[in-house]
């Protein structure tokens, strides 16, 4: 078996879609299926059943998987450990705005680790705007970041959009006035003023400049707070947080993805865009 097919098998059994593994593996669809047809006619078994609903193991390909994890983990590592020194190996530096970061990259940060265990990545947190400004100085080499972006020397994709919520602690007042999050962005001022033209107070006797001391602040009943979904889904889900009702939805904000034109693409820049993708591209 070539390590490229198992390699190729993985990405397909966890991407559960041939194009999504193409992302991953920076490879396209086509090369992709021939890599698990070299596969299959190898083992001599079907290894994955294709239906109109996507790409699931087959009974034989679930029986493969566990080794193929392990095969491929251990020659990887190995590689890596002799390709290079330590001081040449690729470097990944992400910027994130803060709930972005916390929220959203998770999953993605996981896997990057584990298809490159020894490659350092650091994460560095910012508002969106100086994430963008990072990416244009070279000091980032990927950035996720509300959008939509128009900066010169960047590309960015869309990921998702974000819906916002308006929410008060179980047994608060509803008419209790909003808890003001302090930033420069535009964009939440706009919100400010779409809520004041449904009725809710927005004086800004209690504000804070984070999201997280601003539902902290809600949640001990000193007024509303509007949050990103993500922010509020645990509190939301829970109980100790709910909606209040609004007469129309707010406008949601974008997520994207943005690193620069002519950046280097190297497999481990290949590897984040694609992880990216595919976990931070959720439902919100």
């Amino acid at each position: 078996m070539d390590l490229r097919d198992l390699e190729a098998f993985l990405a397909v059994a966890e991407c559960k879609s041939f194009s999504r593994a193409g992302l991953r593996l920076a490879l396209g669809q086509s090369g992709v299926s021939h890599r698990i047809r070299r596969l299959e006619e190898a083992t001599g078994c079907q290894l994955f059943q294709r239906d109109a609903h996507g790409v699931t193991l087959t009974e034989a390909g679930q029986r493969l998987l566990p080794h193929a994890r392990r095969a491929v983990e251990a020659l990887t590592q190995g590689r890596s450990a002799l390709a290079r020194p330590a001081q040449e190996l690729p470097r990944l530096t992400l910027a994130a705005a803060p709930t972005i970061a916390a929220y959203r990259l998770g999953p993605m940060l996981a896997a990057l680790v584990r298809q490159f265990p020894e490659a350092p990545v650091t994460v560095r947190v910012l508002r969106s705007q100086a994430v963008a400004q990072e990416l244009v100085a070279g000091r980032a080499d990927l950035g996720v970041l509300r959008g939509p972006l128009d900066q010169f020397g960047l590309e960015s994709i869309f990921l998702c959009r974000e819906s916002m919520v308006l929410v008060r602690a179980t047994d608060a007042d509803p008419l209790l006035p909003l808890v003001a999050y302090d930033s420069p962005s535009p964009f939440w001022q706009e919100q400010a003023e779409l809520l004041a033209g449904q009725g809710v107070l927005t004086d800004r006797r209690v504000r804070a400049d984070s999201l997280e001391a601003v539902k902290a602040l809600a949640l001990a009943g000193a007024g509303l707070a509007l949050l990103p979904w993500p922010v509020a889904a645990q509190e939301l889900a829970a109980g100790s947080l709910i909606r209040v009702p609004l007469a129309a939805e707010l406008p949601g904000r974008t997520v994207v993805l943005a690193h620069r034109q002519n950046a280097p693409r190297t497999p481990l820049l290949v590897a984040a865009i694609g992880l990216a993708v595919e976990t931070v591209a959720s439902p919100s």
